[in-house]
């Protein structure tokens, strides 16, 4: 079982132009530094909170639709959310050929955090006991841009940044705390 991304972001919830204005930086001496933080302070705000930022693929791979780590009443729920759609839901049936499931099987709640269901009148189908049965493809993030990035997260992404641009050895603890104060209305319940 995993949850990985095959499909990167295009860019990132601010600019470096953004984070240099936070930061008070006007020269171009640090604009690697910079932007490396800003995916680093990213990343691991997106981990801590089971959430996407910026639109991005991710593959979750299970043994079963009733996989107890991401399945819950019958709902599958990918790791990352928001959820803004399901590219694809492939099994290795029964009998051992690989089967895309089709879109009509299943519903999308694009809640918080979001979920799979079967659709009204079907049922998950039998799948073949084995490691990684099950792949299901979806599109997780807030949308394609900054904008559509909420302003807490965009605001927690620039605190860490400032703090581990001043603090090279990682982030403090006063800077988690805001952090995760700007986040707290962002983070999403980690089923796991």
């Amino acid at each position: 079982m995993s949850d990985l991304q095959t499909v990167a972001p295009t860019t990132t919830p601010i600019t470096l132009a953004e984070a240099k204005e936070h930061l008070n930086v006007s020269t171009t001496a640090d604009d690697a530094l910079i932007g490396r933080l800003v995916e680093a302070a990213t990343t691991l705000l997106e981990n801590e909170n089971n959430r996407a930022f910026i639109n991005q693929t991710r593959a979750l791979k299970i043994d079963d639709f009733q996989d107890g780590l991401y399945t819950h009443d019958r709902r599958i729920r990918p790791p990352f959310s928001p959820v803004s759609s399901i590219t694809s839901i492939i099994y290795t049936a029964s009998d051992g050929t690989s089967t895309t499931m089709p879109s009509t099987d299943y519903t999308l709640s694009k809640g918080q955090p979001g979920s799979i269901s079967e659709a009204y009148n079907a049922t998950w189908p039998d799948v073949r006991q084995q490691a990684d049965a099950i792949t299901i493809t979806y599109v997780a993030g807030h949308g394609s841009t900054q904008a559509n990035v909420p302003e807490g997260i965009r605001h927690a992404v620039s605190v860490m940044v400032a703090d581990m641009y001043r603090n090279r050895e990682g982030p403090t603890p006063e800077a988690r705390m805001a952090a995760d104060a700007f986040m707290a209305r962002e983070s999403v319940p980690d089923y796991g």
